[in-house]
């Protein structure tokens, strides 16, 4: 999949299957290319033309080899099919690799490169991205790499933060751990908000017992039960929250 915008602006974004889209948008547009060459039919297409070469191991940008396994890297360079335009990469030397790109158009980058392998700054450890990450470059005026741009990660930096990996999809946590969870904070300088387990996931709810709230005439539902008339709504139907129920203490409330 490609998606265009300019280097310099931004529009919304037009998106095309990488099996679908034509030369002539190839020419027409500056893209985000999502994927290598074995993921990208465009970025395999470009791939002769464009310095970057990838494998399980490394990252090789013109020439310049950055040994690294499960890395992402971020590459913006003229585009082959028309040089007023760019393509700007994002692909990984693995599926976990891949998970530390940002495709995003509104975070464009100082950088013409980088690569990064998940390295976070751990508690009060005062670092910059560029310590944490493998390098970070600008190509030169011949849009060829120059060590002069180059800022290379910081080795003791990166030693001493925290590495991040992709979540596994399948990763099971046991049910009384959740539940442990379960039950009403009250949040320093905030509200108190009360967080219930509800199909296997903790969901933190909007409104809490003894709130003052604001509904629609026709919101909810009447019953009655045991003598008793209730009104039932969703937590999606409510218009606002007029007070909010006092907290009785700090942290969560005891069983």
């Amino acid at each position: 999949m490609g998606r265009h915008g300019e280097r310099n602006g931004w529009i919304d974004p037009r998106e095309f299957l990488d099996t679908e889209i034509t030369d002539a948008d190839l020419k027409r547009y500056s893209l985000i290319l999502i994927g290598g060459p074995e993921a990208n039919r465009v970025t395999a297409k470009f791939a002769s033309k464009v310095p970057l070469r990838i494998t399980a191991t490394s990252v090789r940008i013109d020439g310049q080899e950055f040994k690294t396994r499960d890395a992402a890297v971020q590459l913006i360079y003229p585009s082959p099919a028309n040089a007023e335009r760019y393509v700007w990469i994002f692909a990984g030397t693995s599926p976990g690799g891949m998970y530390f790109t940002e495709p995003n158009p509104m975070r464009v980058l100082q950088w013409d490169y980088v690569v990064l392998d998940g390295h976070a700054a751990a508690f009060k450890q005062a670092v910059s991205p560029e310590d944490l990450r493998l390098v970070s470059g600008t190509f030169d005026y011949n849009w060829r790499l120059a060590s002069a741009l180059q800022v290379p990660g910081d080795a003791a930096a990166r030693a001493k933060s925290y590495q991040l990996k992709r979540p596994d999809p399948n990763l099971k946590i046991d049910p009384k751990v959740l539940a442990s969870y379960v039950g009403r904070y009250q949040i320093a300088g905030g509200p108190v908000v009360e967080v219930i387990l509800e199909d296997g996931k903790l969901i933190p709810l909007d409104v809490a017992p003894g709130d003052r709230i604001l509904f629609g005439k026709y919101s909810g539902s009447d019953i009655k039960l045991d003598g008793q008339e209730y009104l039932i709504m969703r937590e999606d139907e409510i218009l606002g929250i007029i007070t909010r129920a006092g907290a009785a203490a700090v942290g969560k409330k005891g069983k």
